[in-house]
């Protein structure tokens, strides 16, 4: 199977939880087949910025543009194509470690 690495853009991105404004006019972009990083404090927007990303959580205002296509106001489900997220467990214990009860 081949496939074809598309630009993503943010632009303006702004997410409210509540009265609480979690993300502030981010924008960002990569080039297709580019890689990037979300480095950060816990508790600045990283998650957020991908959930948005994803379609898991609405924009209050701003854009996100993938392949020339504005994805904005896409379900998830209909992002699927362009997007593929794996989630990390903050509960995983790494491989091998065992855990015993004292």
């Amino acid at each position: 199977m081949r496939t074809t690495a598309v630009s993503i853009e943010i632009r303006e991105a702004t997410v409210f939880y509540g009265a609480n404004r979690v993300l502030d006019r981010v924008s960002l972009s990569a080039a297709g087949g580019e890689f990037i990083a979300l480095l950060g404090a816990s508790g600045c927007g990283k998650t957020t910025l991908l959930r948005a990303i994803c379609g898991f959580v609405g924009l209050a205002s701003g854009s996100i543009v993938v392949g020339g296509q504005d994805v904005t106001r896409l379900s998830p489900e209909k992002r699927n194509r362009f997007f593929a997220n794996l989630w990390r467990s903050s509960h995983a214990a790494p491989v091998g470690e065992r855990h015993t009860q004292a």
